[in-house]
């Protein structure tokens, strides 16, 4: 999905840089949320979620790539996989 069209529910790839960076210059959580805009939750479950193994640090890149691969998960959609709904919707319609 472009990134400009993604809903601003999500941490974009240059939201995902400046914690990065901002992380990098020794700012807190709550600091980094001040400068973007967001609640501090955000930013600590991105950074927690994110973190390169043995507490290496935070690469904004690599996250964004994380999160759009977890984004795309392929699933089939509920009307294909249940027979028994499929048939009761098309009885509605």
């Amino acid at each position: 999905m472009a990134e400009d069209a993604r809903s601003n529910r999500y941490l974009s790839l240059l939201e995902r840089q400046r914690i990065a960076t901002l992380r990098r210059d020794g700012l807190g959580v709550r600091a980094i949320a001040a400068q973007l805009g967001r609640a501090p939750s955000t930013i600590s479950r991105e950074l927690r979620r994110n973190r390169l193994a043995h507490d290496a640090g935070y690469d904004g890149d690599l996250a964004h790539s994380r999160a759009r691969d977890r984004a795309h998960r392929p699933r089939r959609g509920r009307l294909f996989t249940d027979h028994e709904l499929r048939a009761l919707v098309q009885a509605k319609t």
